[in-house]
Order: C-alpha cells, then sequence, then structure tokens
C-alpha cells in the first residue's frame, strides 16, 4: 500500500492539472490565487500527511457549524478527484458512485499517513453507499459517527429525530476531542457559517452572466472550496475581495457576455477538480446559469440566531430547524426544497434547457427525474438526461450528444423569434 501512495503522490494528480489550467485561463483575477492555493494546499496536505485534524466530516449534509462549536477545523471532504478513486479500487465495487469512491480513496490516503491524533469520522446516512462506507471504516477499527438523516419531512417527529440524531453527533465530537460546546462557541460558529455562506450567496448570483470574467469551471472551484477552508471567517474576507475585483473588472466597460442558451444544471453535485462537465457545457455552447443540488443548496441554509440572546439549546433548534427546511440532500423520500428552487427558477424565464447531470451509482438523484420532466413539460422546457463519471473516456460522445442538445435549444430561439 505505501508504494502505491507513494506512486499517488509522484504522479500528476487532477488537483494540479485543474488548477493549473485555471491560473492560465483567469490570469488577471489576482484574488482568484487564495482559492486556487486553498485548494492545492488541501490536497497536498492530505496526500503528505501534514494534516493533523481530529474530525473529518464526509460528504454533504453535516451542519458544519455545530461541528465547529466544538473542533474548530475539522477536515470536510465532498470527493471529486479521479485519483483518490483509483486509490479506492481495491476495497469497493466497480459500481460504487465515483464520489463515494473519491471519499474513501482520500480517508484509505489518511489512515495510510501518520496520524498524530485518532480520527472521528462523521458519515450522514443520505446514500446507501455512505451507510456502506461507514460500515467498512467501523469493521477495520476506525472511530465513526453516523449522522441519520431522517427520510421524510413530513412531522414534527422527524424534526425530532433529526434533533437528537444531531446532538448524538455533537456529544460523540465532545468525548472524542476531550472539548466541549459552549454558548460562546456555538454563536460564533454559526456566525462565521451564516456569513460565509452569505458570502457565498452572493457570489452565484453575481457570477450568472460573468462567464467572460469567471467560467464554469472557476464558479465550482470557488464554490467548493468553501468545504476546504479552514477558517470560514478568512474565507469570507477573500471571497469579499474576489467580488469586489470582479466588480472592478466590469466598471467602465461593456459586458462581453456569450450570447448562449441558458442550462440549468441539476442532479449530481459537480466537485472540484472534475470539471469535465462544466468544459462540454461551455465548449458546447452552453450556459450554467445556476447549479441545483445538495451542495450548492447549502448557501441558503442560515439558522437565525440574533433574538435568542446566545442561549445554548435555542441556537442548537435554530441550526437544526434550518437544515431540516432547506436541506436538498438525497436522503429524502421527497426532495421538496429542490423541487421548490427549480420551479422558482423555471417561471422566471431565465432556463431554456435542463441537463440533469447524473453520475453513475447515484441512483437517489434518478428518482427525482420522473418529477422533472414532468414539471418542464408545463414550461415546455427540454431536458437532457447526461450519465457520467470521473473518468474521460466517454468525453467524445458525451460532446456528439451535448452539441445536439445545445443546437435543440439555438433552433428553439430561432422559432420564438419568428413566431414573433
Amino acid at each position: 500500500m505505501k508504494s502505491e501512495l507513494k506512486q499517488v503522490k509522484n504522479q500528476t494528480n487532477d488537483f494540479s492539472e485543474s488548477i493549473i489550467r485555471i491560473r492560465k485561463e483567469h490570469a488577471r483575477l489576482q484574488s482568484l490565487e487564495y482559492f486556487a492555493d486553498l485548494a492545492r494546499q488541501w490536497y497536498e496536505n492530505i496526500v503528505n500527511g501534514k494534516t493533523r485534524t481530529r474530525t473529518v466530516i464526509l460528504g454533504t449534509g453535516v451542519p458544519e457549524e455545530l461541528v465547529m462549536a466544538i473542533d474548530a477545523s475539522p477536515l470536510r471532504i465532498l470527493g471529486g478527484s479521479h485519483e483518490s478513486c483509483m486509490w479506492s479500487d481495491d476495497f469497493v465495487p466497480r459500481d460504487t458512485d465515483p464520489v463515494s469512491r473519491s471519499l474513501l480513496g482520500f480517508v484509505r490516503m489518511l489512515q495510510q499517513n501518520d496520524q498524530e491524533h485518532e480520527i472521528l469520522y462523521i458519515i450522514p446516512s443520505n446514500s446507501d453507499s455512505l451507510r456502506k462506507i461507514a460500515y467498512q471504516l467501523m469493521r477495520d477499527g476506525e472511530k465513526v459517527h453516523v449522522l441519520d438523516v431522517p427520510p421524510s419531512k413530513a412531522d414534527e417527529l422527524s424534526f425530532g429525530q433529526w434533533k437528537k440524531s444531531l446532538s448524538g453527533m455533537m456529544e460523540a465530537i465532545e468525548q472524542h476531542c476531550r472539548k466541549w460546546a459552549s454558548s460562546a462557541s456555538i454563536h460564533k460558529s454559526i456566525r462565521n457559517a451564516v456569513r460565509a455562506r452569505t458570502a457565498l450567496h452572493r457570489f452565484v448570483i453575481m457570477s450568472a452572466g460573468q462567464e467572460d470574467i469567471l467560467s464554469p469551471a472557476v464558479r465550482i472551484l470557488v464554490q467548493n472550496s468553501y468545504s476546504f477552508a479552514a477558517d470560514l471567517s478568512e474565507w469570507t474576507k477573500h471571497m469579499h475581495e474576489l467580488m469586489y475585483e470582479m466588480l472592478m473588472l466590469n466598471k467602465g466597460r461593456q459586458a462581453n457576455h456569450k450570447n448562449n442558451p441558458g442550462v440549468l444544471l441539476v442532479g449530481s453535485p459537480i466537485y472540484f477538480p472534475n470539471l469535465k462537465l462544466p468544459y462540454l457545457l461551455d465548449e458546447s455552447g452552453l450556459n450554467i446559469i445556476r447549479q441545483m443540488d445538495a451542495f450548492e443548496n447549502i448557501r441558503l441554509i442560515k439558522p437565525k440566531i440574533s433574538k435568542i440572546h446566545r442561549n445554548y439549546r435555542k441556537m442548537i433548534d435554530a441550526v437544526a430547524r434550518a437544515w431540516y427546511k432547506a436541506d436538498a440532500s438525497t436522503a429524502y423520500l421527497k426532495n421538496e426544497a429542490m423541487r421548490v428552487r427549480i420551479r422558482k427558477m423555471c417561471e422566471s424565464q431565465m432556463v431554456e434547457g435542463v441537463v440533469f447531470h447524473i453520475l453513475k451509482g447515484q441512483i437517489e438523484q434518478d428518482f427525482e427525474l420522473p418529477w422533472c420532466e414532468e414539471m418542464l413539460e408545463e414550461y415546455g422546457i427540454p431536458l437532457f438526461r447526461l450519465e457520467t463519471d470521473y473518468q474521460y473516456q466517454d468525453v467524445e460522445q458525451l460532446r456528439i450528444r451535448m452539441e445536439a442538445f445545445s443546437e435543440l435549444l439555438h433552433q428553439n430561439r430561432f422559432l420564438e423569434k419568428e413566431a414573433v
């Protein structure tokens, strides 16, 4: 295993390749350097054994503000790396979805490197693959806490179960770190998370239609960097600097936006450094006006704590209720939070087409497809279902299909003009 890890370290990795490409394409955007360096350092710390984290959060759906109230700098892993997928090939079936394989690959790297402290893995039960990864890690003797996510938001009973699950998670982290959350630490952590998500929300809105300044790939890097940051307050400061530089680049000049059809990208989240799909969409003459997925939806989860005077229980209740209401995890039988947002975007008349992205093996996402197709028929919006993984062998085949979808949307534009 050590020789295999050495090969991973020595080869040119997808993190480095993606960062080099982005830097070349956006050399004039100086404030982007922070986000590129953040992604590079995050990866190198894992591969080179420089991370000394005590708590690791796998995937999305875990309220990080409650974790950070105890462990200020947990390691958050989204997945997305083709190299880390390869590192997990000997441990999971070939049909395992690439996000789960990538997550497990990063975990294996952490296990292989010498650690000063025992790690506690926090894993949400929002997919079958993650539940099996949790079981496998427990079987290997690792400390794991599974955060139970209720499959329904139907009643207060489900909310009570969710609150109990969050309390159990906090207790597990406190016992592991030998450190206890206080009213002050919870208040500070929530405040930092809300400020960061507010900045992320502003960035998502502001970057729409700014593809001449920020490519879709860069937008995904910046959005995903929320999970690379150990210090959310520092990250928020640099996010404000990036948005200010974007304003300055636009000031006093006429925008040169591409007049490409605008598409909504829904389904499986796209995680840096796997940028195959955004590059394909851009090259096919399509503009991603908005992403709709569980990770992107985090920017809308903002617990309200201004009027509860740092009450310990009420702050935890506020976090639980905010996530329960707005979380768009695949765990839910009916993903109402996501459905409402997709419908609103379609009603805004900004959406000319929908790309329904499915990573192979993520059947939870596919359960929303029939609803999406039926809803889009009401608005006359075409849908293109695209299934892929982190490998690049299918790029040309996908390109042909994507260009055909792009041509359909351009024809629809022409027909609408003719009708007028």
